[in-house]
C-alpha cells in the first residue's frame, strides 16, 4: 500500500548502509559510476530492492550519501584522529605521509582515482572532491605553520606534501621499494675520523698539482720573463720588530 515504509527483505541477511557503500566502491572501481545502479548493487549484495529502499529513497540520494560517507571516512575522521592522538606537529606530519603504507591504502587509492574520474563529468562529485582537497591542504598547512614556517612558505610546503602523498599513493602499486617512500630519512653514519691511505695519497697529489700550478703562474710573471731582478727582502720586511 502507498505510504508504507519499505520492508527490508534479504535472501541471506540484512545489509547496512556501509555494505551498500562498500559494494558501490567495488562497482565504481571496476565498471565506473554508470554501473552503480540499484539492480546491479542488489545483485552484488544478493538482496532484493526492498533492502535498498529501506535505506535510500532513490539512486540520486544514494550517490549523495555515498560521497558524504567517503568524505567523512577518508578525510574528516583522519584529521580528527591525528589531531587528537598526535600533539607534536612533526610526528603528525610523519604519520600523515605514512598513510599510503596502510594495508587498505591500495583499494582506497583506486576508489579515489575513480572518484576523480567521476568528478570530471559530475558537479556533485567535483564539489565533494574540492572540499576534500581543501580540508587536506588546510591540515597540512596548519602542521607546517606549527613547525615555524611563514604563511606563504607553509602554503607551498603544504601543496608539495599533499602532492607527494597523492603521487606516492598512485605510484605505489607499480613501483618498487614502496616501503621507503614518505619516510623520515635515517641519520647518516658518522664519518671515520682516520683518513684512509688512498685519501692521504690523493691529498698529496692534489697538493703537488696545486704547487706546480702556482709555480708556473709565478714563473710566468712579466718581471721574471724580462729578467728584471726582484727586490731583495730587507730585515725590516722580515722582522716587524727590527728598527
Amino acid at each position: 500500500m502507498s505510504g508504507e515504509t519499505p520492508v527490508e527483505t534479504s535472501r541471506k541477511t540484512a545489509r547496512t548502509k556501509a555494505d551498500w557503500f562498500s559494494a558501490a566502491e567495488d562497482v565504481l572501481v571496476a565498471e565506473g559510476v554508470e554501473a552503480i545502479r540499484i539492480d546491479h548493487l542488489c545483485q552484488q549484495l544478493d538482496v532484493t530492492k526492498g533492502s535498498f529502499y529501506w535505506h535510500f529513497s532513490n539512486r540520486a540520494a544514494f550517490l549523495s550519501a555515498f560521497l558524504a560517507d567517503w568524505r567523512e571516512r577518508t578525510t574528516l575522521n583522519v584529521i580528527e584522529m591525528l589531531s587528537q592522538q598526535e600533539r607534536d606537529p612533526e610526528t603528525r606530519l610523519v604519520r600523515l605521509l605514512s598513510l599510503p603504507d596502510r594495508p587498505k591504502a591500495p583499494k582506497a587509492a583506486q576508489v579515489e582515482q575513480s572518484l576523480r574520474a567521476w568528478a570530471r563529468t559530475d558537479a556533485k562529485a567535483r564539489e565533494a572532491l574540492a572540499d576534500v582537497d581543501q580540508r587536506r591542504l588546510t591540515f597540512f598547512r596548519e602542521i607546517f605553520a606549527e613547525l615555524g614556517f611563514a604563511a606563504d612558505e607553509a602554503e607551498r610546503q603544504a601543496r608539495l606534501a599533499y602532492m607527494l602523498m597523492l603521487g606516492d599513493t598512485v605510484l605505489r602499486s607499480t613501483t618498487k621499494d614502496a616501503s621507503v617512500r614518505c619516510q623520515p630519512p635515517s641519520p647518516a653514519p658518522s664519518p671515520d675520523p682516520r683518513p684512509c691511505p688512498r685519501s692521504r695519497h690523493a691529498s698529496m697529489l692534489s697538493s703537488r698539482s696545486a704547487y706546480r700550478r702556482k709555480s708556473r703562474a709565478y714563473r710566468s710573471r712579466p718581471c721574471l720573463r724580462a729578467n728584471i731582478p726582484l727586490p731583495r727582502p730587507t730585515p725590516s720586511s722580515i722582522d716587524p720588530t727590527h728598527p
